[in-house]
């Protein structure tokens, strides 16, 4: 939990960063580089840690979003639809997260087992 919960909260503050900024070409840059870099991973099924190379450009935008809201400016960046939007992909993220939690279960409380260390799973 502590090596993960950074990683959450990283991710929803991110999301809403990425709401908040106003359409223009940075975004729309910024648009690509996520669906050209996302799009072929999804497609050949690859490891999440080729994702790991976004992480810099999610903290960019969480620390953008922590900043406003801190600053109490989020809600001059938010219209009614954008902040719907954020709410829905972060209820999305929460579900992903928590189903994939929900079956690994047993993966995970036998790696928290006392012989966690030679489960030798075939990562």
């Amino acid at each position: 939990m502590v090596l993960l919960l950074p990683f959450v909260f990283v991710c929803i503050f991110a999301v809403l960063g990425f709401t908040a900024i106003k359409f223009s070409p940075q975004k729309n840059l910024l648009n690509l580089l996520f669906l050209g870099y996302i799009l072929p991973h999804v497609l050949i099924l690859s490891e999440d840690r080729f994702h790991l190379a976004l992480i810099p450009f999610f903290a960019i935008l969480a620390a953008m979003a922590f900043i406003l809201l801190r600053e109490h400016k989020y809600s001059q960046f938010m219209s009614p639809m954008t902040s719907a939007m954020a709410v829905m992909l972060i209820l999305l993220l929460t579900l992903n997260w928590g189903l994939e939690l929900n079956r690994d279960a047993y993966q995970i409380a036998a790696l928290l087992g006392p012989f966690g260390n030679q489960m030798y799973f075939p990562y």
